[in-house]
């Protein structure tokens, strides 16, 4: 069974996806039935407002070994992604889709829930986290919007569903998620949230540092970051996150730059520049775990920002070869430099050269291997980057 009929409602302007109609969702609807699936989430809200979609994802009423079966003599391939919660993937002609059996929580303990699979799509509703996420589209291009979503959306206000604390209390991660959404969607944050996060705010400690992180990197892919911090501090989020207290002037410096030189947002430059009054690139690598590649980044912007003036070209050129050109991009952004554009330009422009002399090129020439020919490279290599890289292996060799 699909959502009450007497409580569906014309989409806003008439709207109509062109993915609801799509091949592979039609194949979903009429393998599920019509009146047993619909689209949920954020492809409804963003949809809405005329955002890109990317993930599509569905809830119905049927349990997730019956949507194994009718998919399947569809000849729709499932994976079993979250059969414990609900989820199957539907996956065909390289497209997928989770499809969720509609729930309502038992138990929860702040970071897991125990659910049981239910028929009741207001229950489904009113165990999500905010109301812009409890948005139901139907295959016939019907609302369903239980918890007052689209009212919010249109006000632009991030509110959770029912009681703020107590949502929160299912789920510690839905402090950082408030501010996710409210820095995507919201025009003023909205206070009953803001003080139900500060109520629960010890919470965060008992959330993994990798779901920390994942939230902190989406928060700060956001455009207009700034307001949004300045709440995450009045609410003490940053000094639960740090364990200390905290000022976000240097965010602040930055994304002023940012804007100023038109440069894109990096989000893991912004998680450093919250950081950096506290934390070195190394420090903030291993606190939010980061891979290897990214604490390679941070580390060589912390190698230029300290190390590497940029007044001319060839400066520019040497930074590039020595720390690489995202370092040293980011390390201009960081700084607010003028020179930003043409960084900017010959990072596009130049390829980085590969330094041509090699060790048996001197071992050839009579030298001997060992520590001594590492140093001989060393000071080779050092003299064709003071050439801006023009000498040639000839040249180079001739100076050995």
């Amino acid at each position: 069974m699909g959502p009450p009929t007497d409580q569906l409602i014309d989409p806003p302007l008439g709207w109509s996806p062109d993915w609801l109609y799509g091949d592979f969702f039609s194949a979903i609807i009429e393998a599920l039935g019509v009146d047993t699936v619909c689209f949920v989430g954020g492809a409804v809200r963003d949809g809405l407002l005329d955002l890109p979609v990317a993930d599509i994802d569905m809830a119905t009423s049927h349990r997730p070994d019956v949507v194994q079966r009718l998919l399947g003599d569809a000849s729709i391939k499932t994976i079993p992604t979250g059969l414990k919660h609900g989820t199957v993937t539907a996956v065909q002609a390289g497209r997928s889709c989770e499809i969720t059996t509609l729930r309502r929580d038992v138990d929860t303990d702040g970071r897991h829930a125990d659910v049981e699979f239910t028929d009741d799509w207001q229950a489904d509703a009113e165990r999500r986290d905010f109301t812009i996420n409890a948005l139901y589209l139907t295959s016939g291009g019907k609302i369903f919007d239980p918890v007052g979503g689209v009212v919010d959306l249109q006000k632009k206000k991030v509110r959770f569903i029912g009681d703020a604390e107590q949502r929160i209390r299912e789920d510690a991660l839905r402090i950082l998620r408030f501010y996710r959404f409210s820095a995507r969607f919201a025009e003023h944050i909205d206070q009953a949230g803001q003080t139900a996060c500060i109520n629960c705010i010890e919470m965060i400690d008992g959330l993994s540092v990798e779901r920390v992180r994942d939230e902190l990197l989406k928060i700060f892919s956001t455009t207009n970051i700034v307001p949004i911090v300045t709440q995450m501090e009045k609410g003490r989020v940053l000094h639960q996150v740090f364990g200390v207290d905290w000022e976000s002037n240097t965010i602040e410096a930055y994304c002023a730059n940012e804007a100023r030189l038109n440069a894109p947002v990096n989000p893991l430059v912004r998680l450093y520049m919250l950081s950096s009054s506290l934390l070195s690139a190394s420090e903030t690598a291993a606190k939010f775990k980061l891979s290897n590649d990214e604490r390679w980044l941070l580390e060589e912007i912390e190698k230029v920002v300290r190390h590497q003036p940029v007044e001319k070209e060839a400066d520019i050129r040497r930074s590039f070869y020595l720390y690489g050109k995202s370092a040293t991009t980011a390390a201009q952004v960081i700084r607010g430099d003028a020179a930003y554009g043409l960084v900017e330009q010959l990072s596009r422009d130049w390829a980085i050269p590969v330094f041509p002399v090699k060790g048996r090129d001197l071992i050839a020439l009579g030298a001997q291997a060992g520590p001594e020919l590492g140093d001989a490279l060393a000071s080779l290599e050092q003299k064709w980057i003071a050439s801006d890289f023009s000498l040639t292996k000839d040249q180079l060799t001739a100076m050995h």
